[in-house]
């Protein structure tokens, strides 16, 4: 019954009906269910046939590029911790509770939104 739970939560995490909403979690070559899951992502193979690739149709050529492994819905991600108005825009601090895959990750971010001119806008990223 424990084991019902558990699957159930994370096949519903990965549950994405819109499958061009869903974000590349692998996109280096020679991607394969072990390397994937290691990473904590969904992994869903598209199938299709030879003759569905070959096929010169809208609906096909866009069901091409729909990534096998890629992010839950629950994959950890930034939260905006402190927003404070500056003389040029705004200062944002972001972090994230919860390490990934990723080596050296940074857990923490600065992001200064600045406001240049009426048709200029510039934003910067940095720890």
């Amino acid at each position: 019954m424990i084991l019902f739970i558990v699957w159930s939560v994370s096949a519903q995490q990965c549950d994405q009906p819109l499958k061009a909403a869903r974000f590349d979690c692998h996109p280096e070559p020679s991607v394969t269910s072990e390397k994937c899951l290691a990473r904590k992502c969904c992994w869903q193979p598209q199938m299709r046939s030879m003759i569905q690739l070959f096929k010169n149709t809208s609906s096909n050529s866009a069901n091409i590029n729909v990534p096998s492994c890629y992010y839950p819905q629950d994959f950890p991600t930034y939260q905006v911790k402190t927003n404070e108005p500056t003389a040029f825009g705004q200062r944002l601090t972001i972090i994230k509770q919860q390490s990934t895959y990723m080596p050296n990750e940074i857990l923490s971010l600065t992001v200064d939104l600045i406001y240049e001119t009426a048709q200029r806008f510039r934003l910067r990223i940095y720890d």
